[in-house]
Order: structure tokens, then C-alpha cells, then sequence
């Protein structure tokens, strides 16, 4: 192939490819925005109220993955929850990665230690890459589950923090180009902690294919390293790195202080880990939302060959690797990009959950990318060897990507499908993994949904028998025994669930709604005290229950509740005043009397507490202390109509006419549409009796 063709076949491939990927991306993922939100979507979308406001900025800003959550912020602001537009974003997310991917592969083709084997045809070679990756449904966990935008999001800026690199290195406006690089590693910093390892893999494509040795690297890009170095600072200022690597219990489930799994247990079961994702990298047909990979207990490694064979696998692997970054050969830095972005994630550190398919985002890009190399040097000793033309070998290379490409598209569509309904996926994930909880409580949630209340509770006993120790299920097998009228068996359910994990309210909440439902209203009164204990800022939820019995026309049970409120908290005026509303509708008035008073003791610049305790000692026409307490509230605030029209009345009861008169008109010059005041003014006072004189 001489120069013109060389350039041409160039310049037709900077025209051509990035056109291309986008309508295959388009057309291969439009069929995602049908689907809906799922799993961790509601706590981290719908239910996020961090997301749902745009300013101050900060808000969104000092979460723990201020990229990601700025990015869905926007979604929601332009288009609530609806799921289009958070999947429209998604989608153009990966298509950009894509096109970013392809040029990275391109240039690293046409880089000086690989440019004579394969720099003819580099922009071909990128261009199968991109196309491939692009397509592969491994990838539809990143694109179409929407909240593991993290991961595409991520992939993005780790992408582009590499392009600009190689950019800047062949390029006068280096400065430019390093600051982009800076720039996108902060902010994929910001979507996802696995970036951590952007400023090594960056590193180690310099050394490999730009430096050749890390001396002149320094010596050349040294600002550059001391930027990307500095990202570093945005996991550590978003708790990432802080919560990863402390020791301490936490809440978190990602680090050493995460209890549920070992560093040495986390390591074991990562061989069969990544062996499953390199089997679904080249057969993606068993792909599953939620694996709850079960993690290898030391004690269990021995008596598993299995694990060893790919943990000698793995090392092998990871052996040849260094070996080829040492020696400076290309095929080397497959190897870190595979084995280091991974890391973060396939290591020792532990994480709740030891698989998931979004983590092969970006490291799927190095399995292709040496499967393309094999097959074109396989075609290419091919046709060396029956004298095939260059414009047969092209073909016959393009046919080979179609012919892997087409079903993988196919397959990517046929996954996007699942994620159009909770009840679909769910579905799915108990019949690939049958011995999952997590998917016969999905699948029971949606049942439950659909008002199918005995299969909900046979879902959740399966998923009882399989994990007791779930406090999740025992609180859902609750919720759906109660639905169904097995009262009994629900309080069961609710107690266990509280017993497995009494740190969550929304457990005893729900218990003691069933209860008050029932009328239990001293059980629902020790449920409470056991929520509340050692936890002063959960009284609220009495105050929740005795709403709830007060709105049902439970007076008793609300009394009562409200009596163990003051007696736990005296001090506060509130409760006193809604135990006067509950006594009052019971009339008992001198109890509604003293319970206001009490609030009018506790809190006496609350102006309503004194026009409620004035309406009781109006009922038992007690009326100078009804009057004295109008007075009162009136001078807290002097814009109260309901004080001066109660005012009024009361005078009005004693026969002091011309007082309640201007009371009423008080009362119009602050609310002329009062239509009471205003009936009195017109009415006028009644007419004085006849005076009597004792001769």
C-alpha cells in the first residue's frame, strides 16, 4: 500500500467510523429506553432527594460520586422521573466511550513500537475494537440498568484521560491536551472509585508505547504525572479511599471495615470470579443482574480444585503480564488495563457483593482488543499463504467482524428486554440463580404489587429457607402475612426482622401500624419503646403513631400513646396539645384543660396553645380564664383573626356587647372576608334589657 492510499484509506476512516458507531450504537440500543427503573435505581433516583434540586450546588456536589449524581441531577430536572431521558443520557455516554476507545486503539496501532505490523491498518483494527465492544452484551449492565451509569461514566473520563495523553504527546498544544487529561481523570474520579487506577495505566502506556523508558517519561511529562497524582485528592475528599482502606466497622459495604467477608475470603473467590467474566466475555449468554456470589471460606479452598486451577490461572496470567511490561512489549499493557481496573474491585478488599457485570466495562476492551489482533494476524499468514489480495483480505476481515458483531447486537437487544419490567428481571435472575434471596424477594416484592399475596409469601419463605438470617425478607414475608390476614404469623415475621437488624425504624414502623390496625395498642406501645431506646431522635415515631390513631378515630389508643410520649418526653409542648384535641373529642373537657395548660406552661409563646385552651374553658363557660388566654395570644401575635373572633364571642357571652363588637370589627380589619365576623358586625349587639332601680 503506498502513501496516497495509506492517507486516504485515513482520512475515509476519520469520516467513516465515528458516523458508523454511533448509528450502530443507536440502532442497537434503541430498544433500552423502554426500560424501567430497577434495584438500586429507586434509593439512588427516585428516592434521592440530593438529586431532585440543581442548586445550591453543593448539595449535589459533596456526595460520594459528585459526577455521577450532577449528571442524573440534570436528568431530573429536565425530566423528573421519567426513564427516557436518564437511559437517552446513558446510551450517548457509551457511544462516546466507544468513539473514544477507537481512537485510543487506533493511535496506540500507529504508536512507534507497533506502527510497522499494524499501522496500515490501524484505524480498521480500532475501528473492530470499537465496534465490538460497543455491541457486546456484556456491557448492558453499564448502559441499560441506569444507575451503573457510575460505570460507563467512569469508563468515559478514563478513557478520555488517556486519549488526551497520547494527544498531547504528539501535539504542540501538549499543555492543552495534559490539562484535559488532568481534568477528565478529577471527574472520572467523581463518578466511580475504580478510577483510582487511571494515573498507573496511563503511566504504563507512556512507558510502553510513547517514552520507552521512565526516565525521558518524567523528564518530558513530570507535570503532567504530579496532576493526574493530585485526582487522588477527589476520592479522598468524597470518603471513597477514607471508608476503603479503614479497618473500622462501618456502614459501608466496600472496604476492610466491611465485616460480611474477609480480605483472604474476598481474595479466594475472585478466581472463579474472573474466570466468569472472561467466559462471558467470549460466550455472554447466561448474563444476570444479581449474582450473590457466595464467597470461599478458607476453610473450603483446600477441598476445591476447581478454584486452584484458576487461581494458578490468574497468577500465570498476571506472571506474564508484569514479565511484559518489564521487557516493554506491548502485549504487556492488555495485561495491566485487564489485571489493574480491575483491581479495585477482583483484589483483596473487600465488597459485599464479589461479582457484578458492570466491572467488566473497561476491561473488556483488552480481551477484544487481542481477540482482533489474533484473528488479523491469522488472516494475515492466511493470506500470505494462498496469495490472497489486500481488497480480499479486507473483506474478508470485515466479514469477520460482522460475523461476530451481528450476533452480539442481536443478543445486547434481547438483554435489553429484560430490563423492561422489575418482574421480568427478577424472574430471571431466580432462574439462573435459583439459590439467590435477593431474586425470590424481588420476585416476591412484585407479586406483592400485584396483590398475588399468597405467591408474594411463598417467595419470601423461599427465600427465608434459603438465607434466615435476611431481615429484608422477614420484614416483606411480614408485610404480605398481614396483607392476607395471617395476623399471627405477620407479627412472627415483624419480630425477627427487628430482631435481625433493630437498627432499621421503618421495620417497627410497619409493625406498629399493623398493630394500631389491630388495636393493639400496648403491644404497639412496646414496640415503640424497644425502637426508640438508645435512640432519643426516634420518638418521632410516636408522635407518627398517634397520628395515625387519632386520623382513624382511635381516641383511646392515641391517648394512651400520647400519655407514653410525656411521660418520655415532659418537656415537650406539642404532645400535651394534641392530648388535649384527643380528650376534647372525647369531652373530656377539664382533661383537654389541663393538658393545654400544660402546653401553655411549657412553651408560652405558642399563641395557638392559648386559643385551643381558650375553646375548652369557652365549652365549660369559664369564661374569664377563656378571655385572659385570647388576651394572651393576641399579645404573642397581634395578626391572630381566629383570637380576636374567639375574643369576641366570649365577651359576647358575658354580655359585654360593645366590647365584642369592636372585637369583631378587629377582626374584619385584618380579614375582611371573614364571614362570621362580618355576620356579627351587621348584626349587631341584641338590644339592652329594660334597667331596673330598687326604690
Amino acid at each position: 500500500m503506498n502513501g496516497q492510499s495509506k492517507h486516504e484509506d485515513s482520512r475515509l476512516a476519520t469520516a467513516v467510523v465515528p458516523l458508523l458507531l454511533i448509528a450502530i450504537g443507536a440502532a442497537v440500543y434503541a430498544n433500552s429506553f423502554a426500560g424501567v427503573f430497577l434495584f438500586d435505581d429507586a434509593p439512588h433516583i427516585v428516592e434521592n432527594p440530593k438529586i431532585q434540586q440543581l442548586w445550591p450546588p453543593w448539595t449535589v456536589l459533596t456526595t460520594r460520586r459528585p459526577t455521577l449524581d450532577l449528571s442524573l441531577a440534570v436528568n431530573f430536572a429536565l425530566g423528573g422521573a421519567e426513564t427516557w431521558g436518564y437511559h437517552l443520557v446513558n446510551v450517548t455516554i457509551h457511544i462516546l466511550a466507544a468513539l473514544t476507545l477507537w481512537g485510543v486503539v487506533r493511535r496506540m496501532f500507529s504508536s512507534a513500537p507497533l506502527s510497522n505490523r499494524f499501522g496500515p491498518v490501524s484505524c480498521w483494527l480500532g475501528m473492530a475494537v470499537a465496534v465490538v465492544w460497543l455491541v457486546h452484551p456484556l456491557q448492558t449492565q453499564s448502559v441499560t440498568y441506569i444507575v451503573q451509569r457510575s460505570e460507563s461514566l467512569m469508563g468515559l473520563f478514563y478513557l478520555l484521560t488517556l486519549y488526551c495523553v497520547i494527544r498531547g504527546a504528539e501535539s504542540p498544544l501538549r499543555f492543552f491536551w495534559y490539562a484535559g487529561a488532568v481534568a477528565a481523570c478529577a471527574l472520572g474520579m467523581g463518578a466511580k472509585g475504580t478510577m483510582v487506577t487511571a494515573p498507573l495505566v496511563v503511566l504504563l502506556y507512556d512507558r510502553t508505547f510513547l517514552a520507552e523508558t521512565f526516565r525521558r517519561m518524567f523528564r518530558l511529562r513530570w507535570g503532567l504525572y504530579i496532576g493526574l497524582a493530585a485526582t487522588w485528592y477527589v476520592l479522598w475528599s468524597c470518603g471513597i479511599l477514607g471508608s476503603a482502606l479503614s479497618s473500622r466497622p462501618t456502614s459501608s459495604h466496600v472496604g476492610f471495615g466491611y465485616k460480611g467477608i474477609t480480605p483472604l475470603s474476598y481474595l479466594l473467590t475472585q478466581p472463579e470470579v474472573l474466570l466468569q467474566y472472561l467466559k462471558l466475555s467470549f460466550w455472554p449468554q447466561s448474563l444476570c443482574l444479581d449474582y450473590n456470589w457466595t464467597a470461599v471460606q478458607p476453610a473450603e479452598a483446600f477441598s476445591r480444585p476447581w478454584l486452584w486451577l484458576a487461581g494458578l490461572g490468574i497468577i500465570a496470567a498476571l506472571a506474564k503480564s508484569f514479565w511484559d511490561i518489564v521487557r516493554n512489549r506491548p502485549m504487556g499493557f492488555a495485561g495491566a488495563w485487564f489485571f489493574l481496573i480491575l483491581a479495585p474491585t477482583s483484589s483483596f478488599i473487600p465488597i459485599k457483593d464479589p461479582a457484578f457485570e458492570h466491572r467488566m466495562y473497561l476491561p473488556l476492551a483488552a480481551v477484544i482488543s487481542l481477540v482482533v489482533v489474533g484473528a488479523y494476524l491469522a488472516v494475515e499468514r492466511g493470506s500470505a499463504r494462498f496469495s490472497m489480495r489486500p481488497a480480499a483480505r479486507r473483506i474478508l476481515l470485515a466479514s469477520l467482524v460482522m460475523l461476530c458483531a451481528a450476533p452480539l447486537a442481536y443478543a445486547t437487544r434481547q438483554r435489553n428486554r429484560d430490563y423492561y419490567s422489575s418482574a421480568t428481571m427478577w424472574a430471571d435472575v431466580r432462574d439462573k440463580r435459583p439459590n439467590n434471596p435477593r431474586a425470590h424477594l424481588g420476585v416476591g416484592v412484585q407479586m406483592h404489587k400485584e396483590k398475588r399475596f399468597d405467591e408474594a409469601v411463598e417467595c419470601f419463605r423461599r427465600a427465608r429457607d434459603i438465607h434466615y438470617a435476611y431481615s429484608d425478607v422477614h420484614y416483606n414475608l411480614a408485610v404480605a402475612l398481614a396483607a392476607r390476614g395471617d395476623r399471627v404469623e405477620a407479627y412472627q415475621s415483624y419480630r425477627e426482622a427487628i430482631r435481625i437488624n433493630s437498627r432499621r425504624l421503618e421495620y417497627s414502623v410497619s409493625f406498629v401500624k399493623t398493630l394500631v390496625e389491630d388495636n393493639r395498642i400496648d403491644q404497639a406501645i412496646r414496640v415503640l419503646d424497644d425502637a426508640v431506646r438508645d435512640r432519643p431522635g426516634a420518638t418521632r415515631l410516636y408522635d407518627e403513631a398517634a397520628e395515625l390513631l387519632f386520623s382513624r378515630g382511635n381516641m383511646d389508643g392515641a391517648i394512651a400513646v400520647l400519655r407514653r410520649i410525656i411521660q418520655i418526653s415532659p418537656q415537650r409542648a406539642q404532645p400535651h396539645i394534641n392530648l388535649g384535641h384527643a380528650l376534647s373529642n372525647l369531652d373530656d373537657l377539664n382533661g383537654a384543660a389541663a393538658a393545654y395548660e400544660a402546653a401553655v406552661r411549657l412553651d408560652p409563646d405558642n399563641a395557638s396553645s392559648y386559643i385551643h385552651a381558650a375553646g375548652v374553658l369557652g365549652r365549660l363557660r369559664q369564661f374569664d380564664k377563656a378571655i385572659q388566654a385570647l388576651q394572651q395570644a393576641i399579645e404573642i401575635n397581634p395578626n391572630l383573626t381566629e383570637a380576636y373572633y374567639n375574643l369576641g364571642w366570649a365577651l359576647r357571652m358575658q354580655g359585654r356587647h360593645t366590647e365584642a363588637m369592636r372585637e369583631f370589627q378587629r377582626t374584619l380589619v385584618i380579614d375582611p372576608n371573614h364571614a362570621g365576623a362580618r355576620r356579627m358586625v351587621e348584626t349587631g349587639p341584641p338590644p339592652a334589657s329594660p334597667a331596673t332601680t330598687n326604690d
